[in-house]
């Protein structure tokens, strides 16, 4: 999806990609890092990786503390994209593993398979389907009675969770959980719309589950804002994915501004600094 997000938004910005050294279905927004010398790593996704951001938080980050810092912002991951191929050397060679709070939309259940490859996309495992977890959600909401719909939500939610552990407890270095959001954790489920169910980045995700996630991690960073939304990008005369066109000019209201991503890197600042002695 890095490639797509570049494809869609040259000339505007350029974000430098790299091809992942051990999984070459992904390419990684640079600089790349040099692992012969000391680095942290930025685990995540769109936000991580900063689409719509010359200077995302791992960027920013880098610079305050003096160091590399790995972006490994892979667009729509969840955490089974993390739990595959040659992650744990590169995690686990860190200093410091900054984990953004992924979405749970990006985890599979009983009806519905995600391809860690691919993010939210995936295939409906009654006819073998391809779709985005949105069109099964809404699919299932539309044919399946209410109860039946909480169950898959459930069940979602519940191997999110799982999995989002067996990430973090893999993880050996010294580690920060980052909420990025618009949005604080906790909300209600109105499970009569779809996004009352999804709710905005990270979908699915609620202050409950993240209280069982957090204890996996060394460091909790919560950073609520829409600091900079909606942000005024440049001309166009068609919409592009994920953005929103009026009176000839493209605005991002879904993804991270940079405000937000400025703020984040002061807040892990910090508490890489904190749980991390050789990080300065």
């Amino acid at each position: 999806m890095g490639s797509d997000y570049q494809r869609f938004d040259a000339p505007d910005l350029d974000y430098a990609l790299w091809d992942c050294p051990f999984d070459k279905t992904v390419k990684l927004r640079g600089p790349p890092v040099d692992r012969t010398r000391p680095y942290v790593v930025c685990l995540g996704a769109a936000p991580t990786f900063g689409r719509f951001c010359r200077e995302p938080f791992p960027e920013l980050l880098s610079r305050r503390l003096g160091m590399q810092v790995l972006n490994a912002g892979v667009a729509g991951a969840g955490p089974s994209t993390f739990l595959r191929g040659g992650w744990s050397e590169w995690l686990n060679g860190a200093k410091a593993v900054v984990v953004q709070v992924l979405a749970a939309r990006s985890e599979s259940n009983s009806l519905f398979e995600c391809d860690p490859t691919r993010g939210a996309l995936g295939v409906r495992r009654s006819d073998a389907s391809p779709m985005r977890f949105e069109e099964f959600l809404r699919r299932l909401m539309e044919t399946s009675d209410p109860a039946t719909v909480r169950q898959v939500v459930a069940e979602t939610r519940q191997n999110y969770v799982r999995n989002m552990i067996r990430l973090l407890e893999g993880i050996h270095a010294p580690k920060a959980l980052l909420w990025l959001s618009k949005r604080p954790p906790r909300y209600a489920i109105n499970d009569r719309k779809l996004h009352g169910i999804l709710n905005a980045h990270p979908q699915l995700v609620d202050d409950v589950m993240l209280d069982q996630i957090r204890t996996h991690a060394d460091a909790v960073v919560e950073c609520v804002s829409s600091a900079g939304l909606p942000q005024r990008l440049w001309p166009a005369t068609e919409p592009l994915p994920g953005t929103i066109l009026a009176e000839g000019v493209l605005t991002n209201r879904y993804y991270p501004s940079p405000e937000m991503h400025a703020l984040a890197a002061a807040k892990l600042a910090d508490a890489c600094r904190s749980i991390c002695p050789s990080v300065r």
